[in-house]
């Protein structure tokens, strides 16, 4: 897990959100720790603790495995329905926190729309896969 600081505005909304209030994010992959603090508005937050928290890392990859399994188990009809509802009714900021609390990727997607169907898309290949295990 990567500790991340805002250091270049008051806000910002991407792949992750923080705010001059909470400037503190934390992100699992190096690959996104390092395209956040290219971009100039992060910086890390401590190497020691990145190196520290990288022992960590399977077993937060553990729990949010298990978080992700449970949100993803087929629901009924309705039940899916309620969540597209759910989602549609979101402002742009927590579809991002739904995101990233669900470990769906949004690179590439700034815009409300496009957050939104990338978390659908997600949902869709989360159901096809568990359906293929299933068959076996």
């Amino acid at each position: 897990m990567y500790h991340l600081k805002l250091c270049k505005a008051k806000s910002y909304m991407g792949i992750v959100c923080a705010t001059e209030s909470k400037p503190d994010v934390y992100v699992p992959e190096k690959q996104q720790a390092d395209k956040l603090v290219a971009s100039g508005y992060f910086v890390l937050a401590s190497e020691e603790e990145n190196t520290t928290n990288e022992i960590a890392r399977e077993e937060v990859s553990k729990v949010e495995d298990a978080e992700t399994e449970s949100l993803f188990e087929e629901p009924d009809e309705e039940g899916e329905d309620s969540l597209l509802v759910e989602l549609q009714t979101k402002s742009k900021a927590e579809l991002v926190e739904y995101a990233n609390k669900n470990g769906i990727d949004l690179t590439g997607c700034n815009k409300k729309d496009e957050i939104y169907s990338q978390i659908i898309e997600s949902i869709a290949r989360a159901d096809s896969a568990r359906e293929m295990l299933r068959k076996g």
